[in-house]
């Protein structure tokens, strides 16, 4: 984005939660947030975001006349909601931005550990088992199905006339 919108402004639309987050996501200093809890503000901002502009959406094509209002009286801007929305954007930037610097700081600790190697094994034997398991169930089926017959014409269908 351009330019941010001012930390006054933040605090006159925002509840007291959402102002914590976007200040949270323009600290400068703010090292010791390690990538699980950025990846939790960043999931609450990116909801934020979604949560706004589809507000405003909504809002928009009420004062246009296209969508029914939801309230008593239809919405007659949405200039506020579309202010929110974009600082809730500028929110999800700026914390992307901190998450993969945190990531290429952390190397190895930004990332989630991979399962050990029994895990892995035991899973692929469980999996190869399942599938012996359907190809012989498969094959069963299909050994006492039989040939498809056709059903008699009773002559009492529609078309019978």
């Amino acid at each position: 984005m351009a330019s941010t919108v001012p930390a006054r402004l933040v605090r006159q639309l925002c509840t007291a939660q959402e102002a914590a987050l976007v200040s949270a996501s323009r600290e400068r200093g703010a090292k010791d947030d390690t990538s699980a809890k950025l990846l939790k503000k960043l999931d609450r901002a990116r909801a934020l975001r979604d949560k706004f502009r589809d507000l405003a959406e909504r809002q928009r094509r009420e004062a246009r006349g296209k969508q029914p209002p939801r309230g008593s009286t239809a919405a007659k801007g949405n200039d506020r909601t579309v202010l929110k929305q974009r600082i809730f954007e500028e929110t999800v930037e700026n914390l992307e931005r901190r998450l993969s610097a945190a990531e290429r700081a952390g190397g190895a600790a930004g990332q989630r550990r991979s399962p050990a190697r029994g895990t892995l094994d035991r899973a692929q034997a469980a999996r190869s088992s399942r599938q012996a398991l359907r190809k012989g169930l498969r094959a069963e089926l299909d050994a006492s199905a039989g040939p498809v017959k056709a059903k008699p014409d009773s002559g009492g269908g529609r078309g019978a006339g």
